[in-house]
């Protein structure tokens, strides 16, 4: 806005912020311009009524607030020069993105998802871009198809493992010597989702489809299954 502005932001760090802006706006009331600020007021009168039905996930409280309080807030911004930072370190993150965009999906969709589930997915997809990357390289190395859809299946899964240790059950985290069994019990629960991710993504190739949708329609497959069984056991509560 007038008066505003941001120091030498790179590009990449500018075309991220306008990211971040348009997906909130979304969800949000319209002519908000920095509802990613971490920096702004607000009366308590305002928000404690709001407070049972906030997120709580993530930093970026202030989209949170603005999307749940929806018609009934009243706003004002005042521009301000965003400087470079001068002490300490920057909170963005992979984890960050994930928690930003898990907070917009609950948005939308309410209660029609549960959260967790919500994050399960996140932490495929992200997974997906593990399994096609491994994939990608793979079948340019190998001739056989179904040993770099092998490779790239439990690469996914590893790295699946460990974001959801971190993201999607964190307040369930598994910790020290026991994160080498909780990972043989999620590949243990998760082969039965891999058997038919073998089957379905070898058919699919074998029909004639691309290396990489014959990869997605493969990895796609058993998430519900792999959510409820490595909730009830690999992150069960204790």
């Amino acid at each position: 806005m007038a008066g505003g502005g941001v120091a030498d932001w790179s590009k990449s760090r500018l075309a991220l912020s306008r990211l971040g802006k348009w997906v909130s706006g979304l969800v949000l009331p319209a002519g908000v311009n920095d509802p990613m600020s971490g920096f702004f007021m607000t009366r308590r009168a305002f928000v404690w009524p709001l407070a049972s039905r906030l997120s709580g996930r993530g930093f970026k409280i202030l989209v949170d607030i603005l999307v749940t309080a929806r018609e009934t807030v009243r706003y004002a911004e005042l521009p301000y020069q965003f400087r470079e930072r001068a002490e300490g370190e920057s909170k963005l993150s992979p984890l960050v993105a994930l928690e930003f965009m898990a907070l917009i999906f609950e948005k939308v969709f309410g209660n029609a998802l549960p959260l967790r589930f919500v994050r399960f997915l996140f932490v495929g997809a992200a997974g997906m871009v593990v399994h096609l990357a491994v994939l990608a390289s793979m079948i340019s190395m190998l001739s056989e198809f179904w040993v770099s859809q092998m490779i790239a299946a439990f690469s996914a899964m590893t790295a699946n493992f460990i974001l959801n240790n971190i993201f999607t059950y964190r307040d369930r985290r598994i910790t020290g010597v026991s994160v080498i069994r909780g990972l043989l019990f999620f590949y243990l629960l998760c082969s039965g989702g891999f058997m038919v991710n073998m089957a379905i993504a070898l058919q699919h190739y074998q029909m004639g489809g691309v290396w990489w949708l014959a990869g997605i329609a493969g990895g796609a497959v058993g998430a519900v299954w792999n959510f409820a069984t490595n909730t009830s056991i690999t992150w069960r509560e204790r």
